[in-house]
């Protein structure tokens, strides 16, 4: 997440924006592959491991990715880097 914040906050990436343009549903949720998609079209690739913890913190009934949470969570990061 510190990493991830830094990068963030160095090219000032808007992340919810995307999140939410494929959220069709409107629920603050995505999949798990599209998360990781957005993730590296914004240049932040993830190692397995990294993206598998992401997962697992910020999943919803362990099938979706809460985006609403996670960003929320980057914003501590983004600003203490």
């Amino acid at each position: 997440m510190r990493r991830l914040g830094e990068v963030v906050r160095k090219h000032r990436l808007l992340l919810k924006p995307f999140f939410q343009d494929k959220d069709v549903a409107k629920i603050g949720r995505v999949s798990f592959t599209r998360m990781r998609s957005i993730l590296d079209n914004n240049k932040l690739p993830l190692t397995d491991y990294q993206y598998k913890l992401l997962c697992d913190n910020f999943s919803y009934e362990g099938h979706e990715f809460n985006y609403v949470d996670f960003v929320e969570a980057l914003k501590k990061y983004e600003e203490s880097s």
